[in-house]
């Protein structure tokens, strides 16, 4: 079992990660992906310009890693990626690649 845990600073592309998930990939019969998107409306309808998401470096890390571990011992997975974005990010932009 791989574990792949990452915090990115920069424009997050869910191709990419997964491009480089499948790479070299052959014992497995599926692959499952969900991608997070920096919503433009908020709940009460108003626009959403940006947002940013403030992290402490070591302990965000540590905390998306035992997450990734508690889920990873609850479902049946070969490998795992977690990459969550963090810094100012748009609305659209991936903020999120499980």
């Amino acid at each position: 079992m791989t574990l792949d845990v990452r915090l990115a600073t920069a424009a997050l592309s869910a191709p990419a990660e997964l491009e480089r998930f499948l790479s070299g990939r052959t014992g497995d019969g599926a692959v499952v992906t969900f991608t997070g998107l920096a919503r433009g409306i908020g709940k009460d309808g108003s626009a959403i310009e940006s947002l940013t998401l403030d992290w402490y470096p070591g302990m965000t890390e540590r905390s998306m890693l035992d997450i990734a571990e508690a889920a990873a011992a609850r479902f049946p997975v070969s490998d795992l990626v977690v990459v969550h974005r963090c810094g100012d990010i748009v609305p659209g932009e991936t903020i999120v690649f499980v």
